[in-house]
């Protein structure tokens, strides 16, 4: 670096430490010193001055540079242009001082005590001691009442003077003694008045007073900068009425007062931000009201007064919760946004209450969307101010939360889930269209929310047996179809604007999950409200053709199957997924055993009702008893033709093919075994209580263990086999444990012959086909390797 250069910089760096602490002045008298040294060995005169004269008092002169670099002409003198050409870099990086680092002091218990400690219990002490003079002088006869209350306000007077002359040098000490000496001041007016003749100190007067010492302990607090003084007067100042109070009543003076006090509240919380203080103003001040509305306030005439300050309440304080960070730009945090919510929602409780109170209950809807609505452009206001996403989508949330509660209030039950499905939708629409997640895990929100409620319209609607209507040209039908409108748009914008969030996979399985239990709701409930309508019009002398309800649970499991596949054909020819077709076979598996159980018992019940046409003289049975279990068994044989053909897609249920051969099998055998009693009673007019019904089931079921084997060796099934002989034992046990009891020998002989010719021919199957069991031993692929 060049001797100019150097020269260069040693005065700027003497610029920058002038303006430091004192503590640097020996830094800059050696720097000073250093560049008088340079000066003399560039010849040049004089000393360096002051700072702000060194420019202007450095003459011109030559400065002589190493050899090989020519000289240079500097004018010294010349005070720089306005708009200096810059100076020349040097590689050389001078570091701006750096701040000296905070050091962080140990905790002095000494300094805590004598410094913090000691004058509050002193300030508290001298409050007491006061107070006890007071009382003392009062109970003694001691001075004359004007003479008590002067002393008195001298002495917090004093305090108060006092401790702002302290200020400058002893900020904290004086703010204590300023303090307590307001807290004198609002005792003295209080004793005034409630020991004292009324006309030494009159209420105005102490109202008053009480009033000027609230505002001058705010203005206070904000020169001192603390907050502690200015709580202490708000607590004051909120204490003031209960103290003076004479039981008048006079609430709406009470509230013109705290509203007072609550503009004050704002003004503190806009230039300090003192969240405290706010917070002891909202809780006092609800309080306050809310028992006035709740217990003390008669709507015959004070309604105005109640909405007046109800209003006036929530407006100050939602400005005092908002204003301050609008102002300084500051993001709100999460317990300002709490406050809000808070505000909003005592505000809300209080207003329908007073609605109610007054008659006005067709006003709550109303009251209810502009509480929301006014919440939904203050929150457009914050944005454009701050444009914190966050925050506008909690305080936009109030708007949709009071929406909710309006459809609620104002709107009929039968309307109400189809406005909550639709506020669903718009949510679902806003948070995929403008990628806002919180606004569509908010529309699942309203979505139960409509659909819970949706289903107790329909309960109403259709389980209860005092409503008629006709199939589908209803209202609760219509219901239904616009709420699976609702939900069928849902899914198309889920589709249209797919995103890949952590919850799609939930919304992937919960919307079409949906739509599909609506859709077959929709239709089930019609066909039920049916028969529940046939029934009630059967009644003669309160009693019904129970066999209507037996007919209803037919033809609902009838069209549960139908249903199903439906969804197995919009699936192979259009949606064409495999986690669907699982579901489908799903379905058809636990229909199927619902049929195999409760179908084959109802129908058990009306074959038994139209072979015994005693047993409900009053009602009339006809074929329809007998010939409906064939259309069931229809649908229950296409049912399992098509959980067949969605075997291939079960892979990963392991031996899937073998278990419902298993299942088929065993419903086949349940439909025989009901189509033997059948034909039994029917054709050949066989009691189902006697032997040769009991006998034949013998027979059937050995001769099917049979067919089982055979197929099993046929198909090299070992399972098929075990499975054949399984039931061979079991008709085996109910021959000898039931069927030979009480039955005539010419039935056993029957019995014991097609037992015996059974058996020998299942022996001669195993003689026969001893190959395939070696080969099962050995092992086989296919359906072999299940054996």
């Amino acid at each position: 670096m060049s001797p100019h250069q150097k020269l260069e910089n040693l005065i700027v760096k003497l610029e920058q430490l002038q303006k430091q602490h004192q503590d640097t002045s020996i830094e800059i008298v050696r720097l000073r010193e250093d560049v008088n040294a340079l000066k003399r060995e560039l010849g040049l005169s004089g000393e360096v001055p002051r700072t702000k004269e060194l420019i202007d008092e450095i003459p011109r002169a030559k400065v002589k540079l190493e050899d090989g670099i020519p000289e240079v002409d500097i004018d010294f003198s010349k005070k720089p242009a306005a708009s200096p050409p810059p100076l020349p870099r040097s590689k050389t990086k001078i570091a701006a001082a750096s701040k000296p680092a905070a050091v962080k002091k140990a905790f002095d218990l000494e300094a805590f005590i004598g410094g913090n400690l000691i004058n509050k219990v002193g300030i508290l002490i001298l409050i007491v001691g006061l107070g006890l003079f007071v009382k003392y002088a009062i109970d003694n006869g001691y001075f004359p009442p004007l003479i008590r209350l002067i002393l008195s306000f001298l002495a917090g007077l004093t305090l108060v003077g006092f401790g702002y002359y302290l200020k400058p040098k002893y900020k904290t000490y004086s703010a204590v003694l300023f303090s307590g000496g307001m807290a004198v001041l609002y005792f003295s007016t209080y004793s005034g008045n409630a020991y004292y003749d009324p006309v030494l100190m009159p209420k105005t007067t102490a109202f008053i007073l009480m009033a000027v010492f609230t505002v001058v302990t705010v203005i206070a607090a904000m020169i001192y900068n603390l907050e502690i003084i200015a709580l202490l007067g708000l607590v004051g100042a909120y204490g003031v009425p209960f103290l003076l109070s004479d039981g008048s009543g006079d609430y709406k003076l009470l509230l013109s007062y705290i509203a007072i006090i609550n503009a004050g509240v704002l003004a503190a919380t806009i230039r300090k931000n003192w969240r405290i203080t706010l917070y002891t103003g909202f809780v006092l001040t609800w309080i306050i009201f809310s028992f006035w509305v709740l217990v003390e306030c008669d709507f015959g005439i004070e309604t105005n007064t109640a909405w007046l300050f109800n209003v006036l309440f929530f407006l100050i304080f939602h400005a005092a919760l908002i204003t301050h960070n609008l102002i300084k730009d500051k993001r709100f945090t999460i317990d300002i946004v709490g406050f809000i919510t808070l505000n909003a929602f005592v505000f809300y409780g209080l207003g329908m209450y007073i609605l109610e109170e007054t008659g006005g209950e067709k006003l709550q809807g109303i009251f209810t969307f502009v509480n929301g609505l006014v919440h939904l452009l203050v929150a457009f206001g914050v944005y454009r101010r701050l444009e914190d996403e966050k925050l506008f989508y909690a305080l936009s949330g109030l708007f949709w939360v009071f929406l909710t509660i309006a459809i609620g209030v104002e709107f009929d039950a039968e309307i109400r889930p189809i406005l909550w499905l639709g506020e669903a939708l718009l949510l679902f629409t806003i948070g995929r269209r403008f990628e806002v997640q919180i606004y569509e895990g908010a529309s699942f929100l309203v979505l139960f929310f409509g659909i819970s409620f949706l289903l107790e319209v329909l309960g109403k609607g259709y389980y209860n047996s005092l409503v008629h209507h006709t199939l589908f040209l209803n209202k609760y039908f219509l219901v239904s179809l616009l709420s699976l409108g609702i939900i069928g748009a849902m899914l198309w914008v889920h589709h249209h604007w797919k995103k890949e969030w952590a919850t799609t996979g939930v919304v992937n399985l919960v919307l079409p999950g949906l739509f599909i239990g609506l859709l077959y709701g929709t239709f089930f409930n019609e066909i039920y409200h049916q028969f529940e309508m046939a029934f009630n019009n059967s009644k003669i002398d309160d009693y019904g053709d129970y066999d209507i309800l037996k007919f209803s649970t037919i033809w609902l499991m009838n069209y549960t199957f139908a249903f199903i596949l439906g969804l197995y054909l919009f699936n192979r020819f259009y949606l064409k997924s495999k986690a669907f077709a699982n579901f489908v076979a799903g379905l058809i598996f636990l229909v199927s055993v619902l049929f195999l159980s409760l179908g084959i018992m109802v129908l058990g019940e009306l074959r038994t009702e139209y072979l015994n046409p005693d047993l409900n003289p009053q009602f009339s049975e006809t074929g329809y008893w007998i010939w409906i279990r064939y259309i069931s068994y229809l649908f229950l044989s296409v049912s399992l033709f098509v959980l067949y053909k969605l075997l291939d897609q079960l892979d990963a249920v392991k031996n899937i093919k073998i278990i419902f051969q298993l299942f088929v099998y065993l419903a086949i055998l349940i439909v025989l075994s009901t189509e033997l009693t059948t034909f039994m009673a029917v054709v050949v007019g066989v009691d189902t209580k006697s032997l040769t019904h009991k006998v034949g089931f013998s027979i059937l079921w050995a001769m099917y263990s049979l067919v089982m084997i055979w197929v099993g060796f046929r198909q090299r099934s070992k399972l098929l086999r075990i499975a054949g002989m399984t039931l061979f034992g079991v008709t085996l046990l109910k021959v000898f444990l039931v069927d030979l009891i009480d039955i005539s020998t010419e039935s056993r002989i029957l019995l014991f012959v097609a037992i015996g010719v059974l058996l020998l021919i299942t022996s001669y199957f195993y003689q026969r086909f001893k190959n395939v069991l070696g080969v099962d031993e050995e092992g086989s692929s296919g359906v072999r390797s299940e054996e």
